[in-house]
């Protein structure tokens, strides 16, 4: 296992054990440079200070930063805490920076501080929370070292110059690092909100017959089975299926292109006498059914003959004012238990051929359209 390897299993895993490991490394890291810094300053022959004050200020400091202490501070509602953790590790700072002789330095360490959480919650509200506590706390360290309150490494007009520089650069970076980080999340957002788009687009072309909008087979068998498995007295489950009667000889003399438009305005009739939460679907070139469940499903025949109604009245075939018409054969089965949709199916489709042998149901007569 490579480094790289090590680096995001460490990252990606959440397990107590893990996050600990991940802080004491981080901790540890700042702590070697800490310990370093010092024992330079001390090869200089340059004034420090107490080694366990820089150790115990800078390994608060560190802790309060990581990721995954960030992460335990905000809790479910980060975006509600910004403000919050911001000014907490940002204090954390200033004291380590104070404790070490050199507090200009606030500026920068404040600023990459806010850089940070941006990067992980970008907005208005987290930039300008990182400027005000960036701006403010460095006033309130300046002002201290003003006053006498704080030990220096530098001259105190030599301090206040670099932090007023470090100030202006590190704000300026801040603004840049912030107005990217939202421009990431709002392409991400926008990735994310075309790719739904996109998966909703390809289950709906899944489900659905792409000529009349209705569920196409798929999309019936899944409908069907959920009705089925949730059968009961209470909630019966229940199938129509409808055969239309003359349409072949539609295709036949007038051509597919009128039977398309037939088939278009048929979904069109049944889809406005199913009621209710309904599932009505094109299962093949001239076959429909609906699944019915609950109180729906008390009377599928008589929703059958609603159907046979609807197709009653000529369909129009273009726009000349040329109709033709079509009979249609139902056949119905009901459940009130569980059962294979399957066996549903062929119950309803028993029952409609037998509905077509017996009424010898055919179409009106068709009119040509103009060759």
């Amino acid at each position: 296992m490579n480094v790289e390897t090590w680096r995001r299993a460490l990252r990606t895993s959440r397990a107590p054990g893990w996050r600990v490991l991940r802080v004491t490394a981080f901790t540890a890291s700042y702590l070697l440079c800490v310990l370093f810094a010092w024992w330079l300053a001390g090869v200089l022959d340059a004034p420090r200070a107490s080694l366990g004050s820089q150790l115990l200020t800078w390994g608060v400091a560190t802790v309060l930063f990581t990721d995954d202490v960030q992460d335990l501070v905000a809790g479910r509602s980060p975006h509600r805490r910004v403000e919050l953790r911001l000014v907490v590790v940002s204090a954390a700072l200033a004291v380590a920076s104070a404790s070490t002789g050199l507090p200009f330095v606030y500026p920068f360490l404040a600023a990459a501080l806010a850089a940070h959480v941006a990067q992980r919650e970008p907005g208005p509200r987290t930039t300008v929370a990182g400027v005000v506590t960036t701006v403010v706390g460095t006033l309130a360290v300046e002002g201290a070292v003003h006053a006498g309150w704080l030990w220096l490494t530098l001259p105190p007009a030599l301090s206040h110059v670099a932090a007023l520089v470090l100030l202006t650069l590190s704000v300026t970076v801040l603004l840049s690092v912030t107005r990217l980080a939202a421009r990431e999340r709002r392409a991400a957002e926008a990735l994310a909100a075309e790719q739904r788009r996109r998966h909703d687009e390809l289950l709906h072309a899944a489900l659905h017959d792409p000529l009349t909008g209705l569920l196409n087979r798929r999309g019936a068998g899944e409908a069907l089975a959920a009705a089925v498995r949730a059968a009961s007295p209470r909630e019966p489950a229940a199938l129509v299926y409808l055969d239309l009667d003359g349409f072949k000889l539609v295709n036949d003399v007038h051509g597919h292109q009128a039977g398309d438009r037939l088939l278009v305005q048929v979904a069109a009739r049944l889809a406005a006498a199913v009621p209710a939460g309904a599932a009505l679907a094109r299962t093949g070139g001239d076959e429909f059914v609906v699944v019915l469940r609950g109180s729906a499903a008390a009377a599928p025949a008589a929703l059958a003959e609603r159907l046979r109604a609807a197709l009653v009245a000529p369909v129009p075939l273009d726009g000349s004012g040329r109709t033709c018409g079509v009979g249609a054969s139902a056949g119905t089965a009901a459940t009130t238990a569980p059962v294979d949709p399957e066996d549903l199916v062929r119950r309803a489709d028993a029952a409609m051929y037998e509905d077509k042998r017996r009424r010898r149901a055919t179409s009106g007569t068709p009119v040509r359209l103009p060759g």
